[in-house]
């Protein structure tokens, strides 16, 4: 079962969830593994990686480490996402 903390902003969870189905959302993530690498497609690329940010509106599924990942939320309007867009851009 995945724990769910919440901050004001962002939202983490320590993701038990192994191979969620492909999907898209309005959040952009940070995602850290606590194992092994884990394997993601993003759109239609796919990547091996211990750690990845994925923006919004993309879709996405991945197959994490068995001793799972922490996964950190961060909404459209959430200060962090634009200081993000802000360097990245």
């Amino acid at each position: 079962m995945s724990e769910i903390f919440k901050f004001c902003d962002p939202m983490m969870i320590l993701a038990d969830y192994k191979n969620p189905e492909r999907h898209k959302h309005l959040a952009s993530h940070i995602i850290i593994s606590l194992g092994g690498e884990m394997e993601w497609q993003i759109e239609n690329k796919n990547v091996k990686c211990r750690g990845i940010c994925i923006d919004s509106n993309v879709i996405h599924t991945g197959t994490i480490a068995k001793e799972g990942s922490i996964v950190f939320l961060f909404t459209e309007i959430s200060r962090y996402n634009c200081i993000n867009k802000e360097k990245i851009s």
